[in-house]
């Protein structure tokens, strides 16, 4: 059957080797399609099982290459079996390369290929006459089915070699025919990724006014449901804007974001969402984390709020925030929005007012609210503070007003509070060692037993202060409820509070000490040099001594120290 035999040309797709074999023979190619077992479809898309090719190959009695001239090597390159970027139904051709030859090249079939690069020629996919799709029979015979036009006439359509379109193409035809790398500048592509990236892109860039055209037409890439492509020349520049955004990147990427930002909010989020996919697959890093920052900036500016998916999925993006809302800083700090105007006012925060339409935006440095909101977790309420003591609320007053604990007015509250490092250390100065076999009476008995007697909470500690008592703790780490003392030691504060009775203006030399703040050496010296000399010494019944000091003498000795 086959007498005939040419030669396929190495860059030759197979279906066009066959139409030219078909031909060679004089028989249609429906008749070499049924022979060979192939059907139209298969012959249209270019792709043929190993047994079919192995089948033509018998019968021309040449060493096949015909695998060569399927698509197949495009899906090898690509790496999975999805034939969206091939041609099928239709084609297209180089009108220069047609006239020097009437055959069709395989990487014409190939759809992001859009230029000849030999001939710096955009590519035809429609008869220039009709406009109807251009099919390999028809192109193999050399004229349009439907107005007889006859392709050789076609003109070129010059490409300029320093376009961002030439560029792209000899990217892409080094990625096809050497593996070679895409965009460096983002971390290296392969033809895969590059094409899984324009594809998520292209929801990008969808109705958006085009970046390339003086006339800002608006970019249409998919036209219908299903999501296909239009025509070549539409192609051309979807791709082309694609690789305009990330050839500078990260800044034309953001000029991108920014006008995406504009489109309608139902479609922003359908059209996100599907771009946002792309960060689920591996290569696209860099590209994740300047879309966050663009995120993030356009929360600053109120463009956006925070409860956007992508801050939903990463919550530490909110960290990154240089600014935040007042409204947002109130929920975060619990302060009043006087209280915010209060800090404004005195230095502490910066407010910063933007005009959004009609409305004004309240912004602060989240700088200045991080300090705040750092030191108040240094601070603690009255509540809080008892809570670590082991005490009961109303006793941290008492506490405040013997000068065994500070209350301070901070920034962050109308009510002043307890350094709750303060709390913390008279904690572990009033609760002694561990000594789990209590021998004597827990806390809450001594002060509901000996209170008649005078002996408060403050008493108490102050006496633990001065190891007139010695607290012993039932449990490790425990606070003052879980202490208990010895009945001897607490009859002698009895006794000591008794004798305090009859001098009722004086105080104990560790109340002088703290008074003055000064230390024990100090104290001594200035007792023996006489100086601050005691009003009265009270001895007890093993030798131990207690010094009692007139209050005016002592607040008349701070006064001279302060001069």
């Amino acid at each position: 059957m086959l007498i005939n035999r040419p030669n396929r040309y190495t860059d030759e797709s197979t279906s066009s080797y066959l139409y030219r074999l078909s031909r060679a023979n004089y028989r249609p190619i429906g008749v070499l399609l049924a022979f060979f077992r192939i059907s139209r479809a298969e012959w249209l898309k270019n792709m043929f099982s190993d047994k079919q090719l192995s089948y033509i190959a018998s019968h021309i009695n040449k060493k096949s290459d015909l695998y060569q001239g399927t698509y197949h090597n495009f899906l090898n390159l690509m790496g999975h079996n999805n034939d969206s970027h091939l041609l099928s139904n239709r084609m297209k051709y180089c009108p220069d390369c047609y006239r020097e030859n009437a055959y069709h090249r395989t990487i014409w079939g190939f759809k992001p290929i859009t230029i000849c690069l030999r001939h710096a020629s955009r590519l035809r996919d429609t008869c220039p006459n009709c406009q109807k799709p251009v099919v390999m029979d028809q192109f193999m015979n050399g004229f349009c089915k439907q107005c007889k036009y006859v392709y050789h006439q076609t003109k070129s359509l010059s490409i300029s070699s320093d376009s961002i379109e030439y560029e792209l193409q000899s990217g892409l035809h080094a990625a096809l025919m050497h593996e070679a790398k895409m965009f460096r500048n983002i971390g290296g592509l392969n033809l895969n990724q590059f094409l899984v990236l324009a594809y998520h892109s292209f929801h990008l860039l969808e109705e958006l006014p085009s970046f390339l055209n003086e006339s800002k037409k608006q970019i249409r890439i998919f036209h219908n449901r299903r999501g296909g492509m239009q025509q070549n020349e539409l192609l051309a520049e979807a791709y082309n804007h694609v690789f305009w955004m990330y050839h500078d990147f990260p800044y034309r990427f953001h000029l991108v974001l920014s006008e995406f930002l504009k489109k309608p909010r139902r479609k922003l989020y359908v059209q996100k969402k599907t771009f946002e996919a792309l960060f689920d697959l591996e290569g696209f890093d860099l590209i994740k984390n300047e879309y966050e920052l663009f995120w993030v900036k356009e929360l600053e500016n109120g463009t956006v709020r925070k409860d956007l998916s992508i801050f939903k999925q990463n919550q530490d993006l909110l960290l990154s925030k240089r600014h935040l809302r007042k409204e947002e800083v109130k929920q975060l700090t619990g302060m009043s929005y006087p209280k915010l105007e209060s800090l404004h006012e005195s230095g502490q925060i910066n407010i910063m007012s933007r005009q959004r339409g009609k409305t004004t935006q309240h912004f602060i440095e989240k700088s200045t609210i991080d300090h705040l909101s750092k030191e108040k977790q240094n601070y603690i309420n009255k509540r809080e503070a008892a809570q670590i003591l082991g005490i009961q609320r109303n006793s941290i007053s008492q506490l405040v007003k013997e000068g065994l604990l500070d209350e301070v007015q901070t920034a962050f509250s109308q009510q002043k509070l307890i350094l709750k490092e303060e709390v913390v250390s008279l904690l572990r100065k009033s609760r002694g060692r561990l000594n789990p076999i209590m021998d004597g009476i827990k806390y809450q008995q001594v002060l509901i037993k000996y209170t008649v007697n005078g002996l408060t909470i403050s008493k108490l500690l102050k006496f633990i202060h001065r190891k007139v008592l010695i607290p012993k703790l039932l449990i490790a780490n425990g606070n003052l409820s879980n202490t208990w003392f010895r009945e001897e030691e607490l009859l002698r504060c009895v006794e000591i509070l008794k004798q305090e009775k009859q001098m009722t203006n004086g105080m104990y030399m560790h109340d002088v000490m703290h008074y003055l703040k000064i230390g024990e050496s100090k104290m001594k010296r200035l007792m023996e040099s006489g100086q601050l000399a005691p009003d009265k010494v009270i001895v007890w019944k093993d030798g131990r001594k207690r010094y009692l000091f007139s209050k005016s003498k002592v607040a008349v000795f701070k006064k001279n120290m302060s001069k």
